[in-house]
């Protein structure tokens, strides 16, 4: 199964520099212009809620269905958001942030560990989603028709943002990198191989357990801190969940042995 990770297009706060995140602003005119019709035509594509996402994701993907995904969402920056950082050079505040390598909680947003572990459980989510639509059609004999052909399509597609994908890679990417190297520009991102966990039989407990019910929603616009109820969910608090992921026991690829393996990096701009 590939995967691709692609970053949304520009925006004008993006292109005078600001801290985004839970902005919700639109691509600009340039980000429009730059961004090209991606070669695969998938019949569905994982979005951010983001307009600047869910628009990139109709240029690049025209006439696939968007998934929402609230937990794909950007960092929230909090306070910082909407302002550069020269702006903010002599802030304390964000003087601090910075000092501390951008680990801790932004003020009246999220810290780096709470973010990365709300991004990956969304992305666990996607990928235990497409597992249950394979299962299924495999079972009834149907398909979810791709580029025309009636067959069930294994690439998954992901429109969102430069800090989703550097949370994903950095928990998960192969060969390993620190976060900041997996940054690419907008409009471009990655082409994944999912290397999957050995898989164990299950218990007695686990054979019991029942599968989440998935449920989609037209509504893009859906408050990203209710992630967890699109997500599988440790029932731990956000900050536990990177601590706890491993022993949910009902989430597929909650393994360690889980692997991004990077084939090539996907430029779709002009």
């Amino acid at each position: 199964m590939n995967i691709y990770l692609i970053r949304h297009g520009l925006t004008t706060p993006g292109e005078e520099g600001r801290y985004q995140g839970f902005l919700d602003e639109s691509l600009s005119d340039k980000g429009r212009a730059q961004l090209a019709e991606a070669p695969q035509k998938p019949s569905h594509v994982y979005v951010s809620p983001a307009k600047r996402a869910r628009e990139t994701a109709s240029i690049l993907f025209p006439g696939a269905e968007q998934i929402c995904v609230p937990g794909l969402w950007e960092m929230n920056f909090g306070i910082f958001e909407g302002r550069t950082w020269k702006e903010m050079e002599n802030d304390a505040r964000y003087r601090e942030w910075v000092d501390g390598m951008c680990l801790g909680t932004c003020p009246g947003g999220e810290s780096h560990a709470s973010f990365s572990a709300r991004v990956c459980r969304a992305f666990q989510f996607v990928l235990d989603t497409e597992k249950k639509w394979q299962k299924k059609n495999e079972t009834s004999g149907l398909s979810v028709p791709s580029a025309g052909e009636g067959r069930f399509e294994e690439d998954i597609f992901i429109v969102s943002h430069g800090g989703t994908q550097m949370a994903i890679l950095e928990r998960w990417g192969r060969p390993a990198r620190d976060y900041y190297s997996w940054q690419r520009p907008c409009g471009c991102g990655w082409k994944l191989s999912l290397k999957e966990p050995e898989k164990k039989p299950a218990g007695n407990d686990e054979q019991k357990a029942s599968e989440p019910d998935i449920k989609f929603s037209d509504d893009c616009g859906k408050n990203p801190d209710n992630c967890d109820k699109n997500t599988d969910d440790c029932g731990e608090s956000t900050d536990n969940c990177v601590k706890k992921r491993n022993e949910c026991g009902r989430n597929t690829y909650n393994s360690g042995c889980m692997e991004l393996l990077v084939l090539e990096e996907v430029t779709l701009i002009r």
